[in-house]
């Protein structure tokens, strides 16, 4: 692994983000809690390593990352509440 990174909390939080958006978005789907969990996983996995493997990537798009993710975290948590 030439020229990556060892450890970036910045792409981390984007994988960990990433997990989360997918678990609340299977919030309502008929999926077993199990088989989200390891969707939601794979997925924050898979965007860690790209990004780990890609620094000039994450130096350059981080923060619209991060404001979409959350921006989607956000109108699932709503879209969720108005269902409930």
């Amino acid at each position: 692994m030439e020229g990556a990174a060892a450890f970036s909390p910045t792409a981390l939080l984007i994988g960990l983000m990433v997990a989360v958006v997918i678990v609340v978005a299977a919030q309502r789907a008929s999926l077993p809690v199990r088989v989200v969990r390891v969707f939601a996983m794979l997925g924050g996995l898979l965007t860690y390593i790209v990004l780990l493997e890609n620094p000039a990537l994450l130096a350059q798009y981080a923060t619209e990352i991060v404001v979409a993710l959350l921006g989607l975290l956000l109108a699932f948590i709503a879209f969720l509440r108005r269902r409930l």
